[in-house]
């Protein structure tokens, strides 16, 4: 699967996360969490290492942003680089579907 692809792919899964999270009644806080927390996008590391090369090449600016975002959820423990690219995969996930549920009012 190309790097493009892949982005296309996760940001359908988010998309569909969002269309799942209306009318559902849930707390939007918990909803990201568990949705992220859950995708297969940071549980498997292969998914998780395809994300973030996608996002190398087609948003920079996330990558970074989950970058800078990472010892602030994650501290310094050490970790593999496996597990790493899974937690990044989740901050990029968590971050992707806050944004959109805040835009559609549901964030507050």
């Amino acid at each position: 699967m190309s790097t493009i692809e892949t982005y296309q792919g996760w940001q359908s899964d988010v998309r569909e996360m969002v269309a799942d999270f209306a009318g559902s009644g849930q707390d939007a806080s918990d909803y990201a969490w568990e949705c992220a927390d859950s995708s297969t996008w940071s549980i498997y590391y292969a998914h998780a290492w395809d994300l973030v090369l996608a996002m190398r090449e087609h948003d920079r600016r996330a990558l970074d942003a989950a970058e800078c975002d990472y010892s602030d959820v994650f501290g310094f423990e050490d970790c593999t680089l496996d597990a790493r690219m899974c937690r990044l995969a989740y901050l990029l996930t968590h971050a992707a579907l806050w944004d959109a549920l805040a835009e559609m009012g549901a964030a507050a």
